[in-house]
């Protein structure tokens, strides 16, 4: 069956990631104001707990999605690498069930075990860092915050069953609907007095209602609940067989996810070593920053890869050629849209805001060229995984360690600073990620780099024009 990304999945996608920032931002000043200095401090360290608990994913979700849209597809087996190619594009319903299976009892196991650490060794934390005075706020907190962590990363294999279907939109007003519910529910409860224990209750109430848009909004999409129920088991393979087919695949994407991690969050722990207190926290920010001008950019791109996926599957090279230039052109676009608006309008706001705080002109556009160089690097990379071809994961390795010892290099013995540290993480990528990959996949697509451009910009404009 074909996936095609229409305004609504685009404008959706935009839209979750909006609330999702829009809720942050309004319940931190809510958190400020009802808890205690140390309890906004442990909130935070629940919320890095978190963070790291989720890490537990490793890939797979990104690696189931990319194989439920090859079923979906209408390919009639799974493989370790490269794909089946879909002659008819009939739904392989016998086989979606299959894969489906296997995702719940792999999620099972990972959010399982990492219940298990929560309430251990992270309860064992937690108690260490709270006076005796407010243990046991702390411990009921946390097993409400643990056991939200646990439904997030359970049940987080609907955003690859409804992103694997191309059900984007879908899958976004789930995230926005539970949200939503968080939201409500947290200020019920810190308005009747239950301080970080109503926060944490809210985020349970996040992945209870995640749980439920999801499974509703799967199962009744293009019916696949009844064809699922009425799909006859023709596949003979195993949960075991179809895990040690998407393991193979899903470990190197959680290598390129730490990869990726070293080569821009992990700067700010070095930048510590280095510079001062004050430049560490303007590099943090301009990372910050930077960093969500480039995630804006790449959610285009984001949304439009199940279709990158169906188009590859079903041969349809024109029809790739044609969303791959499109998405990649406006995420150049949105990206440096982004930066300018950033330099002209967001720096002169947070110099207004905090006067002696400042972000030089240079720090930005460095950290700009970085960010960049990277994401930019994604596109073209991601081309690769949604054909089920892991093949730069070596090459990341490389690169981010290599960028990290130019850094350290750079910092440590010809004292570049902050424009040291962003050097060696731009030059690593230049040396071999940021061309070879790009030549690579414009080989394989027939057409380089202008033609891309032109087709992208082309394709764009009728979009607008309809």
């Amino acid at each position: 069956m074909n996936i095609s990304i229409k305004k609504r999945d685009i404008l959706w996608s935009y839209g979750s990631m909006a609330l999702t920032m829009v809720v942050n931002l309004l319940l931190l000043p809510l958190y400020i104001y009802f808890f205690t200095p140390d309890m906004v401090g442990l909130w935070y360290v629940f919320i890095s707990i978190g963070s790291i608990a989720l890490l537990f994913d490793f890939g797979f979700s990104i690696t189931f999605a990319r194989n439920i849209t090859y079923c979906w597809s209408g390919a009639q087996e799974l493989k370790a690498k490269h794909v089946a190619f879909s002659e008819s594009k009939e739904v392989n319903f016998s086989l979606l069930k299959a894969v489906l299976k296997a995702c719940q009892s792999i999620y099972a196991i990972l959010g399982g075990s990492a219940l298990v650490l929560m309430y251990t060794l992270g309860m064992y934390y937690i108690g260490s860092l709270v006076s005796p005075s407010s243990r046991w706020e702390g411990y009921i907190a946390w097993a409400a915050y643990g056991f939200g962590i646990f439904l997030n990363l359970y049940y987080s294999y609907y955003i690859s069953f409804l992103r694997g279907v191309g059900a984007i939109t879908l899958a976004n007003k789930s995230i926005v609907y539970a949200r939503l519910l968080q939201m409500v529910f947290t200020i019920i409860l810190l308005l009747l007095g239950f301080g970080i224990i109503g926060a944490s209750i809210g985020y349970l109430i996040y992945g209870l209602g995640f749980k439920l848009f999801g499974h509703s909004y799967f199962y009744k999409y293009e019916h696949i609940g009844e064809k699922l129920r009425s799909a006859t088991n023709l596949v003979t393979t195993s949960t075991a067989d179809i895990f040690r087919t998407i393991w193979y695949n899903a470990w190197r994407d959680g290598i390129v996810s730490i990869s990726n991690y070293i080569s821009t969050q992990a700067t700010i722990i070095i930048s510590s070593f280095y510079l001062s207190l004050a430049q560490t926290g303007m590099y943090s920010i301009t990372i910050q920053l930077t960093t969500a001008v480039a995630v804006v950019a790449s959610t285009l791109y984001n949304t439009y890869q199940p279709a990158f996926q169906n188009a590859y599957i079903t041969k349809d090279q024109p029809r790739l050629r044609e969303l791959f230039s499109f998405s990649v052109t406006l995420f150049i676009v949105i990206y440096w849209v982004g930066i300018f608006g950033l330099w002209l309008v967001g720096l002169p706001l947070l110099n207004m805001i905090k006067p002696n705080y400042v972000i030089s002109d240079t720090v930005l556009w460095g950290a700009s060229i970085m960010q960049f160089v990277i994401y930019y690097r994604n596109c073209y990379t991601s081309y690769f995984s949604c054909t089920n071809r892991i093949i730069y994961v070596k090459s990341f390795i490389l690169s981010s360690v290599m960028g990290l010892v130019l850094s350290l290099v750079f910092m440590e013995l010809f004292d570049l600073g902050i424009l040291g540290l962003l050097g060696g993480i731009i030059l690593s990528q230049l040396m071999y990620n940021s061309w070879y990959w790009l030549n690579k996949a414009h080989k394989e697509m027939e057409m380089n780099w202008i033609e891309s451009i032109v087709k992208g910009i082309e394709s764009a404009l009728s979009k607008v024009k309809r």
